[in-house]
């Protein structure tokens, strides 16, 4: 009989430990999981083979990704309207409607590939 790490295993079709039987693990349960960074706050994750079913965004992320994506959305739709944006006296030029929806399309379209790369 040899005992490994509180385990004894006597040669028989299983393990010991505290005279229940366990049965031997298979290769496909000896396999290392790999694991990565869910996110830039370092949240683990176990990923799967490649034939595994796609982890669907995590529910802040798609929100963030919404959020961004309708106001990039309204900027362009101001800017293809023509619609004049007025603050206090200061009347708020199209072009900046254009920048705004251009950073906002791109943090939108960057979030939504980093959360589909995990």
């Amino acid at each position: 009989m040899t005992t490994l790490l509180g385990l004894s295993h006597d040669g028989e079709e299983g393990r010991s430990y505290s005279g229940r039987k366990v049965p031997d693990a298979k290769d496909s349960d000896l396999r290392e999981p790999r694991t990565g960074l869910s996110s830039s706050i370092g949240t683990p994750i176990l990923r799967g083979d490649s034939n595994d079913a796609e982890v669907p965004m995590k529910p802040a992320s798609f929100l963030a990704t919404a959020f961004l994506g309708i106001v990039a959305l309204a900027h362009l739709v101001r800017v293809i309207l023509g619609l004049e944006v007025q603050i206090g006296r200061a009347l708020i030029p199209s072009w900046m409607s254009l920048v705004a929806f251009l950073f906002c399309g791109a943090l939108a379209t960057m979030l939504y590939r980093e959360s589909r790369a995990d």
